[in-house]
């Protein structure tokens, strides 16, 4: 039991919201991004602030 759930555990991705990001290939900095990190890595980022719960929305 302890080993599904630290399996569970692990797959969860992890949404950071940012008020500001620097994009650093353009340069640019951009506003209301949702950061979507999966297994220590960046998956997505996404306008707005995405709900973890419903990221559909």
């Amino acid at each position: 039991m302890l080993l599904l759930s630290s399996t569970i555990l692990l797959a969860q991705d992890t949404y950071i919201q940012c008020g500001k990001i620097i994009d650093t290939k353009t340069g640019k900095v951009l506003t209301n991004k949702t950061i979507i990190v999966s297994n220590k890595s960046i998956k997505a980022i996404q306008d707005g602030f995405i709900n973890p719960i419903n990221p559909g929305r």
